[in-house]
C-alpha cells in the first residue's frame, strides 16, 4: 500500500510482494520501504482494506485476509492484535482503543474495541451513529486519520474523535 495518497508529503510504504507477484510500479521519486515482516509473521496481504496514517512516522492497517491490526512505527512493526472486525473499511485508534467502521457484519454500524496486553482485542461496544437529526448515519465513504473516523454522505463530512466513542464507557 502507498501512503501518499492519504498523507501527500509522507514516506510511501509498500509491503513486500508475495512470491509471484509482481510489485506495483510507482512514479519515478517515491521512496518505496520493503516491510517483510508484515507478510513473514502476520500471513498474507491480499489486499489492504483500511489504512490509518497517524503522523509522518506512524502508520496502523488492518489486511485481508485474516484483517490483523497492525501498528508500524518508523518502518517497523510495533505491535498488532487480532480483532473480532472483518472487512471493516476504517478505523481510529488512540492509546489502547480502536474503533472500526464498516464491518462485513456491520455495514452501518461502529465497534470500539480495547486492544488487550495479548495478541487479541476485546469488544467495548456496538453502535450506529446518528446524523445532526437524530437518523442513523449511513455514510458512502469512511476514512479514518488518527484518532478520528470521517464519514461522507451527500456532499457533508462528519467527524467523529474516539474521545466521543469512548466517553459513554468511562468512569
Amino acid at each position: 500500500f502507498v501512503t501518499q495518497a492519504v498523507n501527500p508529503g509522507a514516506r510511501a510504504i509498500l509491503w513486500e510482494p508475495a512470491e509471484g507477484v509482481t510489485a506495483p510500479s510507482l512514479p519515478e521519486g517515491i521512496p518505496l520501504i520493503a516491510i517483510p515482516e508484515l507478510t513473514n509473521w502476520l500471513g498474507t496481504i491480499a489486499d489492504c482494506y483500511a489504512l490509518n496514517v497517524a503522523s509522518h512516522n506512524e502508520a496502523w492497517t488492518c489486511y485481508y485476509t485474516d484483517f490483523p491490526l497492525v501498528q508500524l512505527r518508523d518502518h517497523r512493526i510495533v505491535r498488532h492484535w487480532s480483532v473480532p472486525v472483518y472487512g471493516a473499511h476504517a478505523f481510529a485508534v488512540y492509546r489502547d482503543r480502536a474503533l472500526f467502521a464498516r464491518g462485513y457484519d456491520a455495514r452501518h454500524a461502529c465497534t470500539l474495541l480495547r486492544l488487550d496486553d495479548g495478541p487479541g482485542a476485546s469488544v467495548m461496544a456496538t453502535f450506529k451513529l446518528l446524523d445532526e437529526h437524530g437518523e442513523p448515519l449511513q455514510a458512502q465513504l469512511v476514512r479514518g486519520r488518527g484518532d478520528t473516523l470521517y464519514l461522507y454522505r451527500d456532499d457533508r463530512v462528519y467527524a467523529c474523535d474516539i474521545h466521543q466513542a469512548i466517553s459513554p464507557f468511562s468512569n
